[in-house]
């Protein structure tokens, strides 16, 4: 089923970004190399964050941004979860 939302005023709701987070740093830079030859548009450079998150952001095919991203503590959630799931 497809949504559409008609949004009058655009102060009301905005979405600022969208993200997609990779399980290791080099994806990150491995996505940025693969996105930029393909045309995407970059708005930043990949970069490694004061808590070790590394990311870049693009514009999405109708002007989104969007933010690949690799994230410590979601790679280490990710990684219980499937523990938890395997042993059980």
């Amino acid at each position: 089923m497809v949504y559409q939302v008609l949004i009058t005023d655009e102060a009301v709701q905005r979405l600022d970004h969208i993200g997609f987070f990779l399980a290791t740093e080099a994806l990150v830079d491995e996505w940025f190399a693969w996105l930029r030859e393909q045309g995407v548009p970059m708005r930043t450079e990949p970069r490694t964050h004061r808590d070790g998150a590394r990311s870049f952001y693009c514009c999405g095919p109708d002007g989104t941004l969007v933010q690949i991203i690799f994230h410590p503590p979601v790679r280490d959630w990710e990684a219980r979860r499937a523990s938890v799931s395997s042993a059980s």
